[in-house]
C-alpha cells in the first residue's frame, strides 16, 4: 500500500521533468535554428560595417520609398576609409572623415534572388572608387533563405547624425516559418 501511494508523486514528478525537458529542447532548437543564427550574424555585420561610414558616403539603390528625411531601398552601399588613424591625420579631430579626402573602400549589401522564393543576402567588398585595380572586389554570402530585405536611411531634423536600418525576413526551409531581424548603423555625421 505504501509503495502504491509513493508511486503517485513520483510519477507526477516524472511527467513534469519529461515535459520540462521537451519544452527546453523545443525552445533551444527554435533559438538555434540556422535562420536565427544567420539573421543575427547579418545584423551584426551590417552594424559593424555601417559604423565605418558617414551619412554622406552611404547610398541606397533600387529605391522603393523616398521622402526628404527617409529613403528606402533594396541595396545599400557604405563607403569608408580603410585606416581610420590615417584618415584623421592633419585634420581637425572634430571634423568627420567625409569633410576632406575620399573614401578608400566600399561595402554593398544586396539580395541576390535564388531559384525558389528565397534569396541570398550578400555583401561585396572592394576599393572605392570601383575603378581601382589595386585589389579585386570580393563577394561574401551573409545569410541564405532570405525572403526580403529593406534598407532605410534616415536623418534627424535634416542635420546631425542619421542612421541606416536593415529589415531582413528569413524563411526556414524545413517548416516554412518566417522571422524578421532588424539591424541598424548610426552614421558619424
Amino acid at each position: 500500500m505504501a509503495t502504491a501511494i509513493s508511486m503517485v508523486p513520483i510519477s507526477a514528478i516524472l511527467v513534469l521533468l519529461v515535459g520540462g525537458q521537451r519544452s527546453w529542447e523545443r525552445g533551444y532548437n527554435y533559438a538555434n535554428r540556422q535562420i536565427e543564427i544567420e539573421g543575427q550574424a547579418a545584423a551584426a555585420i551590417f552594424g559593424r560595417v555601417g559604423r565605418k561610414s558617414d551619412y554622406d558616403n552611404c547610398q541606397i539603390y533600387d529605391i522603393t520609398k523616398s521622402r526628404r528625411d527617409l529613403i528606402c531601398g533594396e541595396t545599400v552601399e557604405f563607403r569608408y576609409w580603410s585606416n581610420k588613424r590615417n584618415s584623421f591625420i592633419g585634420r581637425d579631430p572634430q571634423s568627420s572623415p567625409g569633410s576632406s579626402g575620399s573614401p578608400t573602400e566600399y561595402a554593398r549589401f544586396y539580395l541576390e534572388e535564388g531559384d525558389d522564393e528565397a534569396g541570398v543576402l550578400k555583401v561585396d567588398y572592394g576599393l572605392y572608387p570601383q575603378g581601382s585595380r589595386q585589389r579585386a572586389a570580393r563577394s561574401v554570402t551573409i545569410a541564405e533563405n532570405v525572403t526580403s530585405v529593406e534598407f532605410r536611411r534616415t536623418r534627424f531634423n535634416s542635420i546631425g547624425h542619421g542612421s541606416v536600418k536593415m529589415k531582413l525576413t528569413l524563411t526556414d526551409p524545413d517548416d516554412g516559418k518566417t522571422i524578421t531581424i532588424t539591424g541598424a548603423a548610426l552614421m558619424r555625421n
